[in-house]
């Protein structure tokens, strides 16, 4: 086990248990230092076990052991140096065991090989360090208690201590005699009671105990392991290595002269005296031993028991001869005191002397001469330090060394001063050479021994890798268990909350049962989600959480101060947002996270930090921050929540790169459902990489719009041609150029238009009624140009100056520019829509929560047209797109009180111009007719040139005076400028100027083609991103324009469209007619041009191909199509997707809540069912091509409560993602496809809502009810809910439906089929009559009616089983679209 030990390190652990009893702090307190002290002792007696071992046992390895042992601890005081210095305590410690080490050593293998049989080998006055050092603590106790006594004496009390003989055996354990001849005395005390006190000092403290004696017939055993050649190796070793440590290490004390009395405190006195006396008792017991040893080689060998150690001294006589020539020149130089260099003169009382010292230094030739100078310089320059015995003891040497013939003939005096001096200065330089030597090679052996156990180390670290690796495991499977169970818990907790803020959701508006007015919300914000063409027309409600002092007074009766929402109360202790909790319930199914990324989510009232998170099958973001979600229904409930959105790879239907700040980090994702986020990330390299990865996935719904100038070559193409709209190429513009809704400093741009706001009459055929779209905003007038030009002209000299005139510094000028200001910034955006939440309390944080001055705040459309054309040259903004499509902003629907102008004139709606009659909906409905009116699609090139084209900058910048402050363009690199103050306010000018968008033509653009037959354009449908367009003949329009009557009478020059049935086409006519023994209940249009026919109970499921970007706009392709029935006796709706199959069972319904009507989206997402309860039950529905059906039911269904009949129609607008449902209670609801919530209720029918109708290009909602007098009632409905008009119809309405021609270039019509099987239309901008559609003999109530994709025919069927089809030209000059029934 010992050798074990030894191998494995057991001298370096000891070692550094030395070190570390070193760092103890040492400040006088006896209690610590005798701790420290016993415990350094005990320490030394492990040691001398580990050396008496060694020197025990045979073999080279046992004996290394010592070596490695000498040479470790020289290490350590080497370490200790160079941390507590060289006369610490902690030097002196490691000192003081190395010479006992070697000490013990030496004597062990003296004690071995001198046994005479007669007297122990060892003195019995040899004692046990830990009694030595007790005996010296009371000792230094009694002075300080007693300053009268005498100065203790610090050398050993060999006459007090108790005697003890200590030996070690072959297996490394002391042994200790305890000696007879021990004083009595208290003070000292015998063995027994010193040890009780040793013991009754302290339970801490651990001290040597005095050991049993042992026998000396043990000794000779003891060498057994040893054999002959070893011992003399052995014992030459031990004494090379004292003579060594003697000579060159460096003293730890200064050695004072006996003339010295100046210490600093009798402690230190003490200390250093002490460890004086110890390093000279070591000295002069290696001295003796040398002498004693080399006397013992001058005996003639009689004694039988002393052949062993006398022939290991013979074998050991040179190198004793030469340590201790070596040992005496080093007592006798002058660097050691005077009564060191007196006691090597004692030689010469010795028997034997003269042999002895003619053999040592004859061992060396330069002993002699180093033995005589030291000699001369003691007597002639210290005799007077020279006491009468060492005096004597000099003379008696010099005589000695005559004898031996070392003395030359003395020199005279001078001469002899002269030559000492310079012999020693030789003998110095030697001396050191020699240590330098020594030093080097014993750095040598230290690294070697540093490195001894790197291999065993190593192997340990593998061991204990392994151990932590299984242990690691073992933890981590039951961490996992115990996850396990967390997530369970947590999920289950999440689904819990989850469901209950459904229910809440669905319980508790206006139309249902636990509805509260005072929680429930009654205002209305603007919902994000993007319609067709990027417009945002919805509203959604909420909380106002304004003070009242900024509403006017009516609206105080009626305001909630309470934010909170309803049953609020039943989260309070919830720290997890309801989008926190898909979140989990997400991740909690074990979904592998492929990437993270550090990115803010950016929107237009916040950017919240926070993490991305790509999994295998859902993109994730997490906020940092507790915000709010701009997109969610809902608001936080308590303040630990954070942000956290989520979206599948199905959803996602483009993703762009984007500028954020001027920085090209940003990334735009786009979703299905309308849903847009804006993510900044920290570079653009982590942006790339997480492009790359999504665009890796599988994005089954993803257009790929490929190369980004290919795109705009193709959309620009489109255009040009007619297939788009000036607002959808506009809108597309932006989007490349990277315009977002969800930064307020990119918000997308749109052009001034008009430039009458003060006609009672608009002629949108008189150029002079535009503004010259070829000219900057600012410069409308000739007058102007000079301004802006004189302007620039002067910055350009400014900037073209040195920055260092005379000696002085200047800042360094703005590069040149003709306006300070954009025309598109977050304050321009706001100044808009201000009266709009969420943007109202955007922008009262933009305006340290006040409103603006009353004249300043957008109050007037002409006011803003004439600051920015003429009266400001500081306000040059353009418009922005929610005055083409959201009448909304407009209004002061909130109540806002934005006080008097100074003529005393409230702010409150905006100002119209008088042509719009103070209609919001109907200036926009104009504004939208006047962007796309033939001298806009002229001269619009113009403005593109200016705005995303070769004009934006450059030269051709500065010739159209289009030049913006240098903060507003891509490429300022801020973190260039050094100056940090420099730094920020470029920082806070790129965020409040405005930013220019990404230049997307670097020629001049090319004009539209126009030619008088493009006037009316027949289009296929909304632009998705394409429009179809087929031109009608020039004759037959002119000769209807003429007799039409104008839509709006105030407003000339304003577009019907051509579709069939606009009042500019001829009258339609009858194209095909089909009878069927089954009536088709409903007719479906396709996207590929052809319509379907169902029967009663019988819905159409249909998932269209993958778009393929704009180079696909003109075809479509299904993918997969099948028919869903319903109404079965045993409840169940079966599938059927060929039509010689049998049905699949899909669905199981509840047989005691029948089905009265079914709906779904296009591409198969969701699928609607309503009740005769008046429930509508909604099914989230996927593709699968695994399956059976090819379809699957996708989570839990979820009902929408609201109506208190049944549900007699439902109309799906999926561009909106909006439902409508009638229901015989005489209401029809609103409900959200996103969230699947309630919206608001159209109330005031006069009777059951029978049918209902939405507009995929406006959204607009128009129901038909049947009072009780007869007829049918006809209400147009915004998809805001307010009331555009209604009609009476004397005839019952059983079929609605819109044209859906792209809007500002048609005016749509509302379809009506009548009881009578006459189809009536009506504008759909007031429900103005239009015209009547009929056919011969079709006089049977048409029950379906719809316009074919490209409105070019309208079907109608009635309920004989009939199906007509009109067209707006003669039969046979365009192909019938394909009519494909379904009826049995």
């Amino acid at each position: 086990m010992a050798q074990v030990m030894l191998d494995n390190g057991l001298v370096e652990t000891l070692c550094n248990v030395i070190s570390a009893v070193n760092k103890v702090y040492k400040n006088y307190d006896f209690d610590v230092e005798e701790e420290q002290q016993l415990l350094l002792g005990d320490i030394e007696h492990f040691l001398a076990c580990i050396v008496v071992r060694s020197c025990s046992l045979g073999g080279l390895q046992s004996f290394q052991h010592l070596d490695d042992l000498v040479t470790m601890l020289g290490i350590l005081e080497d370490k200790e140096k160079e941390i507590h210095g060289m006369t610490s305590e902690a030097v002196r410690n490691i000192r003081k065991i190395r010479m006992h080490v070697l000490k013990e050593a030496i004597d062990h293998i003296h004690a071995i090989y001198k046994v005479d049989g007669e007297s122990n080998v060892l003195p019995r006055g040899y004692h046990s360090y830990s009694v030595r050092k007790f005996y010296e603590f009371k000792q230094r106790c009694n002075f300080w208690q007693n300053p009268s006594t005498t100065e203790p004496k610090l050398k050993p009390m060999v006459s007090t201590y108790p005697m003890v003989d200590r030996s070690y055996s072959v297996d490394g354990r002391f042994t200790a005699y305890v000696g007879e001849d021990v004083d009595d005395d208290v003070e000292s005390g015998t063995p027994h009671k010193i040890l009780q006190r040793q013991l009754s000092m302290s339970e801490s403290r651990r001290y040597s105990t005095l050991l049993d004696s042992r026998k000396v017939h043990k000794l000779q055993k003891e060498r057994q392991g040893v054999s002959d050649n070893e011992a003399p190796q052995r014992f030459q070793k031990l004494i090379y290595l004292a003579v060594n440590m003697i000579l060159f290490l460096d003293p730890v004390v200064q050695r004072r002269t006996e003339v010295d009395h100046h210490v600093d405190s009798f402690s230190d006195f003490c200390s250093d005296a002490s460890y004086l006396d110890e390093e000279r008792s070591f000295i002069e017991y290696l001295y003796d031993l040398l002498v004693d040893c080399l006397s013992t080689i001058q005996e003639r060998t009689r004694v039988r028991n002393r052949k062993h150690w006398h022939s290991l001294l013979w074998s050991s006589r040179d190198v004793l001869r030469v340590q201790l020539g070596r040992l005496m020149v080093h007592m006798l130089s002058p660097g050691q005191d005077i009564a060191m260099r007196c006691y090597a003169l004692n030689l010469a009382q010795g028997p034997k002397a003269q042999n002895i010292l003619k053999t040592t230094l004859q061992s060396n030739l330069q002993h002699d001469v180093k033995v005589v100078v030291y000699l001369h310089d003691l007597m002639t320059n210290h005799s007077q330090e020279l006491n009468e015995s060492q005096a004597e003891d000099t003379k008696v040497f010099r005589v000695l060394l005559e004898k031996c013939g070392f003395i030359p003939e003395p020199l005279k005096s001078q001469q002899l001063r002269s030559s000492l001096a310079e012999d020693m200065r030789v003998f110095e330089s030697e001396r050191e050479k020699n240590r330098m030597m020594w030093r080097k090679q014993r750095e040598t052996y230290e690294r070697r021994q540093l490195h001894k156990l790197d291999g065993l180390a190593k192997e340990i670290s593998h061991c204990a890798m392994e151990v932590t690796q299984k242990v690691v495991m073992d933890q981590n499977m039951q961490r996992k268990k115990l996850l396990e169970e967390v997530r369970h818990g947590m999920a289950e907790n999440m689904d819990l909350r989850r469901r209950w803020h459904n229910i809440i959701q669905q319980l508790t508006h206006e139309r249902a049962v636990w509805y509260d007015p005072e929680y429930f919300p009654t205002s209305w914000q603007l919902d994000p989600t993007e319609g067709p063409a990027r417009v945002r027309r919805r509203l959604q409600r909420c909380h106002l959480g304004l003070n009242m002092k900024y509403l006017m007074p009516e609206k105080l009766t009626e305001y909630q101060e309470s934010c909170k929402e309803p049953l609020s109360y039943l989260f309070e202790d919830c720290t997890e947002h309801a989008d926190s909790a898909v979140l989990i319930s997400r991740t909690q199914t074990n979904e592998a996270i492929k990437n993270t990324a550090k990115c803010s989510n950016v929107t237009p009232s916040s950017e919240t930090p926070g993490e991305l998170l790509i999994g295998s099958n859902n993109v994730y973001f997490v906020g940092d921050d507790g915000v709010l979600d701009s997109n969610s229904t809902w608001e936080k409930q308590s303040e630990g929540e954070v942000m956290s959105l989520s979206w599948s790879y199905e959803e996602i239907r483009e993703i762009h790169r984007r500028w954020y700040q001027l920085r090209d980090d940003g990334l735009e994702i786009f979703l299905t459902n309308g849903k847009t986020f804006l993510l900044a990330f920290e570079n653009q390299k982590e942006r790339d990489y997480v492009y790359r990865q999504l665009l890796s996935m599988d994005l089954p719904n993803h257009v790929e719009l490929g190369n980004i100038g290919a795109n705009i070559g193709a959309i620009t193409q489109a255009w040009r041609s007619g297939q788009m709209t000036n607002f959808e190429y506009l809108t597309q513009l932006n989007k490349i150029a990277g315009r977002t809704f969800n930064d307020l400093m990119q918000y997308p741009v749109f052009p001034f238009i008009l430039a009458d706001y003060t006609s009672e009459e608009l002629n949108l055929e008189y150029p002079k009624s535009y503004r010259n779209l070829l000219k900057p905003i600012a410069v409308q007038y000739k007058d102007m140009e000079s301004v802006y030009i004189d302007r620039y002209r002067w910055l350009k000299e400014e900037f073209d100056k040195p920055e260092i005139v005379h000696g002085v510094e200047l800042m360094p000028p703005t590069e040149p520019h003709h306006y300070g200001s954009h025309y598109s910034n977050s304050g321009t955006v706001l100044q808009y829509v201000v009266r709009l939440p969420p943007f109202t309390k955007m922008f009262l944080q933009y305006q340290d929560q006040h409103f603006d001055l009353p004249d300043r705040t957008f109050h007037s459309v002409g006011t803003a047209w004439r600051l920015s054309s003429r009266e400001s040259t500081s306000d040059v903004k353009e418009l922005i797109p929610e005055f083409f499509f959201l009448p909304e902003f407009l209004t002061n629907g909130e109540r806002y009180n934005f006080g008097r102008k100074q003529s005393g004139e409230p702010v409150d709606h905006v100002i119209l111009p008088p042509w719009a009659k103070q209609d919001a909906r109907l200036f926009i409905l104009i504004h939208r007719q006047a962007l796309e009116s033939d001298y806009v699609s002229q001269h619009l090139h113009g403005w593109v040139d200016l705005v995303f084209g070769f004009k934006q900058k450059g030269k051709a910048a500065v010739e159209a005076i289009n030049v913006f402050h240098p903060a507003t363009y891509f490429g300022l690199d801020v973190s260039s400028i050094e100056d940090p103050v420099k730094r920020r306010a470029m920082e806070t000018m790129i965020k409040t100027y405005g930013q220019t968008p990404r230049q997307l033509f670097t020629n001049p653009h090319p004009q539209r083609s126009f030619s008088d037959s493009a006037m009316y354009p027949e289009v296929t449908g909304m632009y998705s991103p394409g429009i179809f367009s087929h031109i009608a003949t020039k004759d037959a329009n002119k000769s209807q324009q003429t007799k039409i009557e104008r839509p709006i009478q105030q407003v000339k020059g304003l577009k019907w469209g051509n579709y069939v049935g606009s009042p500019t086409t001829p009258e339609p006519k009858v194209c095909w007619r089909e009878t069927y023994s089954t009536v088709v209940a409903k007719l479906v249009a396709l996207p590929t041009g052809s319509l379907c026919g169902l029967a009663a109970n019988v819905c159409l499921f249909v998932m269209y191909a993958k778009e393929k970007g704009v180079s696909s706009i003109n075809t479509t392709d299904i993918e997969w199509s099948a028919i869903l029935s319903w109404g079965h006796p045993d409840g169940v709706m079966r599938l059927k997707q060929k039509r010689n199959t049998e049905p699949i069972n899909f669905i199981h319904t509840n047989t005691s809540d029948q089905i009265s009507c079914c709906n779904g989206l296009s591409d198969c997402r969701q699928f609607f069912a309503g009740t005769v309860s008046g429930v509508v039950i909604v099914y989230n529905t996927k593709f699968n091509s695994a399956r059976l059906s090819n379809i699957e039911v996708v989570g839990n269904r979820v009902r929408l409560y609201g109506h208190n009949g049944a549900i007699t129609c439902m109309s799906v607008c999926t561009p909106y993602s909006i439902l409508a449902s009638g229901s015989q209670d005489g209401t029809c609801i609103i409900w959200d496809l996103n969230r699947l919530c309630y919206i608001r209720t159209l109330s005031g029918h006069s009777g059951p809502v029978m049918a209902t109708a939405i507009s995929d290009t406006m959204g607009d909602i128009a129901t038909t009810s049947r009072p009780e007098t007869g007829g049918s009632d006809l209400y147009l409905w915004t998809i805001n809910g307010n009331l555009v008009s209604k009609l009476h119809c004397d005839s019952v309405i059983h079929s609605l439906t819109f044209s859906h021609a792209p809007e500002g270039t048609s005016i749509n019509v509302i379809a009506a089929g009548l009881h009578t099987g006459i189809v009536r239309l009506w504008s759909s901008w007031d429900l103005k009559p239009v015209r009547e559609i009929y056919a011969d003999e079709f006089n049977q109530p048409v029950v379906s009616l719809v316009f074919s994709h490209d409105c070019n025919f309208l079907y109608a069927a009635n309920s004989e089983g009939t199906v007509v089809v009109w067209n707006k030209s003669e039969q046979g000059k365009q192909k019938i679209p394909a009519f494909i029934p379904f009826l049995k």
